[in-house]
């Protein structure tokens, strides 16, 4: 072969050759689009023939899991169907519709005896392979950060804590997986109403509280179709901040929040400027569910009164304590020195920081998971970038 050969008759080489085998073989050639979610192999396995061995096969050889992967679009990150591995490919009720063909029958007598009449309606979008379109959309409006997007309640990473933490975060992940199965009975009906609906995670920062919150949000969203809605405490404070200037009620904002199935209230008590009207409708958005039963999940850094952060992991400040020149009186200034970096949340409790009403609420109603001395991922990160660079 000519290595002087050019582009456009290399491809058209190549061209010929396809269609020389499909000449041959008497089928045209598939070409499958790129699978994203690492399902290709069961669903090509879908695509041929079934005969009765297929059908026989066993819950524990099929994969049924969801073909759903995370895109990058020019607006962010999504969830998607995975173009290769939709089950709309291969569904041979609606032949790739999602419509239903509806097929009533109905029987008449006459003098000549009985007959049926057959009618058939279409139900739009309501055959089973528009399932994961569904989900899809469910997770996508429940606007879940990019950085927990992948986040999977059964593959939490616990190799960097010791056998005491592996242990305790092993106990935090069944707990939670519980509650969101008494959660989804709950909803629809079918569990004791008097079961705790609302989950509170308290600990220190970085132990994977919100990673946890979130990976419970996608479980019930994903296995049993709820509706849920992830939202940060300081950005909700934010939003209402604008709806107060605009001098709007903040209805619109809140009407999802107090209806869906699911929230999460992401660094709860978080915030220093926040006035008199944004807590009150922080108060009337938890009050709301807290009415309506609506399961609610709740992380932290503030602790109920009777826990405290052990005095070993609050950060002080180390600066040494200077003369100020400019001090009237002419003496040390001693207000900062050894004292708390910061955060309020290591010496103010969440009663302190959201009131009364609120806490009362929360603590009457809530499960707790407690991630005290679970120690930052982030800060082992960094340590190890540290660690890394300080050998250079």
């Amino acid at each position: 072969m000519s290595s002087s050969r050019s582009f456009e008759e290399i491809f058209s080489s190549l061209q010929n050759l396809i269609e020389l085998r499909e000449n041959e073989e008497g089928a045209p050639v598939t070409r499958m689009p790129k699978c994203f979610c690492g399902k290709s192999d069961y669903y090509m396995s879908q695509s041929r023939e079934l005969d009765d061995e297929a059908d026989d096969l066993s819950e524990q050889q099929q994969d049924d899991s969801e073909p759903i992967y995370v895109e990058s679009t020019p607006n962010g990150f999504r969830y998607a169907v995975c173009p290769a591995c939709n089950p709309r490919l291969q569904c041979r009720l609606c032949e790739g519709t999602g419509h239903r063909v509806l097929k009533e029958v109905h029987v008449f007598e006459s003098g000549e005896g009985e007959f049926e009449h057959i009618t058939e309606n279409i139900s739009p979008n309501t055959c089973a392979c528009t399932h994961t379109e569904r989900i899809v959309e469910l997770l996508n409006n429940a606007e879940i950060p990019c950085k927990y997007m992948e986040a999977d309640i059964h593959s939490f990473q616990i190799d960097h804590l010791n056998d005491f933490q592996k242990k305790k975060m092993s106990d935090n992940i069944q707990k939670m997986i519980l509650f969101c199965t008494h959660s989804a009975s709950l909803i629809k009906g079918t569990k004791d109403p008097s079961h705790k609906y609302f989950m509170t995670l308290t600990g220190p920062v970085g132990s994977g509280k919100t990673l946890l919150a979130t990976a419970a949000l996608k479980l019930l969203i994903m296995d049993h179709g709820l509706s849920g809605r992830f939202v940060d405490f300081q950005f909700l404070l934010n939003q209402l901040k604008a709806e107060y200037e605009q001098k709007r009620s903040g209805e619109t904002l809140f009407k999802q929040l107090r209806d869906v199935d699911i929230l999460i209230i992401d660094e709860f008590g978080k915030g220093r400027n926040e006035n008199e009207w944004q807590l009150e409708k922080l108060d009337d958005l938890v009050n709301s569910r807290y009415n309506s039963k609506k399961i609610t999940i709740i992380t932290t850094n503030y602790l109920p009164q009777t826990f405290k952060y052990d005095e070993k992991e609050i950060p002080i400040r180390t600066h040494k304590i200077k003369n100020d020149y400019w001090n009237p009186l002419g003496k040390p200034d001693t207000s900062s020195a050894n004292t708390p970096v910061n955060e309020t949340f290591w010496t103010q409790s969440l009663l302190e920081r959201v009131g009364a009403r609120m806490y009362e609420r929360i603590i009457e109603v809530s499960e707790f998971i407690d991630f005290m001395n679970i120690p930052s991922y982030r800060k082992i990160l960094g340590k190890s970038f540290l660690d890394l660079y300080n050998k250079k």
